[in-house]
């Protein structure tokens, strides 16, 4: 057996990361053996976010060791910087097995380099169990860690979350976030099994927070689908729908499915029609839906028109529109290396426009976003309703337990920033088709 199997994993799936701002899980799925249990799975994908987490201050440190980084292969920098990382995030392997482990990987893949990076590692290692003064006095080039941290987040995200609020705690972003997930059925007797394994804490009638990362599919109650992950922030921006006892529900860009379960359960839909223009997330989709034992309608429209059988036919549209989604950085790292090639405001208008033509008179759609930006949340919205008067915001105070009512912007938009909440950015807003 491959000693080093694990670290050739982490280093592919870290370069491949790093070239092509692909999500980690996708990325990991396409790398990782079929044979490889889900707890060592898990394993991986934590050192991955871990490492992508610490980057930016990783490879400065990793740079600044090098005399000569111009002549340093990038590979190596790569699984270099991807140790730095590790003993950034997990002081615990800050020991010389860690440390053995990596250089007898880079020995095997650069033989003549192991000696080099032993020492840059080992002096690495004993700076960073430093007070964080001496850390600074030894790397001027900058402030101090968490502060070189943040200036790496996207700036269209700094940009934007300190618009909606001056005081915005950036560091918040750097956190890895807790699981949230929803469990619709207290009475159920899986429940107490459940808040016993997890230690579950209870945010709202729904929600609960899981303080330690485990392996989900162990829970109580995964395999009968008594709960679903699904982030607060998702769960807030979703309710502000309300009730429609035995009405009709659309989700216009359902996939993995949280939003179209949470409708099925808080929502109490009828006649519930799933969609999602991508053929190959319809299939995690079918597997949510029917683990969570939802009877659903799915199909696969892309928006560039309504479809002309669905005009007018819906109570309530939940539109969880494409996006930037630099909102859920704290959960995908992995967006500072993304480069978009989407012009995200004009594909929403056009979603945005033909999801709203699917309402009845009188009825609501939530319109929603995993980004802060205005020009995908606030932007958008104003145009498309600047184009017909069939169409009005509402104002979302009264719909929404006074805890939230700090998150709403100008009236009309709740934004979920995570040092507010212990959530993803989401942006949401309320839209009603006018009755006559």
């Amino acid at each position: 057996m491959n000693p080093y199997a694990d670290l050739s994993i982490l280093q592919h799936a870290f370069e491949k990361i790093i070239d092509t701002g692909m999500h980690a899980d996708e990325v990991l799925a396409r790398m990782v053996p079929d044979d490889i249990t889900p707890p060592h799975r898990s394993g991986l994908y934590a050192k991955l976010m871990s490492a992508l987490r610490a980057y930016p201050f990783a490879k400065a440190l990793v740079i600044h060791h090098l005399s000569k980084p111009g002549t340093t292969p990038d590979r190596l920098i790569h699984i270099l910087t991807l140790a730095v990382s590790q003993l950034i995030a997990n002081p615990r392997d800050r020991f010389p097995n860690m440390i053995n482990h990596y250089v007898g990987f880079i020995k095997d893949v650069w033989p003549g380099l192991e000696g080099l990076s032993n020492s840059l590692l080992r002096r690495i290692s004993t700076q960073l169990s430093e007070s964080s003064e001496d850390i600074m006095n030894r790397y001027r080039f900058v402030d101090n860690m968490l502060e070189h941290q943040v200036k790496s987040l996207p700036k269209s995200l700094m940009k934007s979350c300190l618009a909606i609020n001056p005081d915005t705690d950036l560091f918040s972003f750097l956190k890895a976030p807790h699981i949230h997930i929803c469990w619709y059925n207290i009475e159920h007797p899986l429940h107490k099994d459940f808040l016993a394994e997890t230690d579950a804490i209870q945010q709202s009638t729904y929600c609960y927070t899981i303080p330690n990362r485990t392996d989900v599919t162990n829970w109580p109650g995964f395999d009968e689908g008594l709960f679903h992950v699904m982030d607060q922030g998702a769960q807030l921006v979703t309710s502000i729908l309300g009730s429609c006892a035995s009405k009709s529900v659309l989700d216009t860009c359902a996939a993995p499915g949280g939003k179209s379960v949470f409708a099925s359960q808080v929502l109490n839909a009828e006649r519930l029609v799933v969609n999602d223009p991508s053929t190959e997330r319809l299939e995690r989709l079918h597997e949510n839906l029917r683990r969570c034992n939802v009877s659903a309608e799915v199909t696969s429209h892309d928006f560039a028109e309504c479809p002309k059988q669905w005009k007018a036919q819906f109570d309530r549209v939940i539109i969880d529109a494409p996006c930037s989604a630099i909102g859920t950085f704290r959960r995908h790292p992995e967006i500072r290396f993304r480069k978009p090639t989407t012009n995200y405001p004009k594909l929403q208008k056009n979603i945005l426009k033909n999801a709203l033509s699917c309402l009845k008179p009188g009825g609501m759609a939530v319109y929603i976003t995993c980004s802060p930006r205005f020009d995908e949340n606030e932007d958008v919205v104003i145009s498309v309703l600047e184009q017909s008067t069939e169409y009005e915001m509402i104002h979302l105070r009264s719909r929404l337990p006074e805890q939230y009512h700090q998150l709403v912007y100008k009236d009309y938009f709740l934004k979920t920033l995570p040092d507010v909440l212990d959530a993803d950015a989401f942006s949401a807003c309320l839209l009603k088709r006018n009755a006559s």
